[in-house]
């Protein structure tokens, strides 16, 4: 229930903002699961007991992208090609 709050807080204000959201859930694989290094498994006192070999291989994440519209807008870049402006003869490069 507080999870369904959350998501739809986010919706609302990306509609209220202009912002576009994307959001998917993906599979990511467990690097922790490497256990026959031995060691103490978090045990401080004793031997730990045989590693169980039911363990999931892969967890869920939810990713979540959120693109902001910038606030101020600029101008398109010139193209590579063109030649860059000069600046008008005895202004020192400000204009007047």
């Amino acid at each position: 229930m507080q999870g369904t709050r959350v998501v739809t807080t986010m919706v609302m204000l990306a509609l209220v903002g202009g912002c576009r959201t994307a959001t998917r859930v993906v599979e990511e694989p467990r690097v922790d699961l490497d256990l026959t290094g031995g060691g103490n498994r978090g045990f401080l006192v004793g031997t730990p007991p045989a590693a169980a070999g039911g363990r999931k291989t892969t967890r869920r994440m939810v990713e979540t992208e959120i693109e902001i519209p910038p606030i101020v807008k600029t101008a398109p870049p010139s193209e590579a090609g063109a030649p860059a402006a000069e600046p008008p003869e005895g202004t020192s490069g400000y204009a007047k």
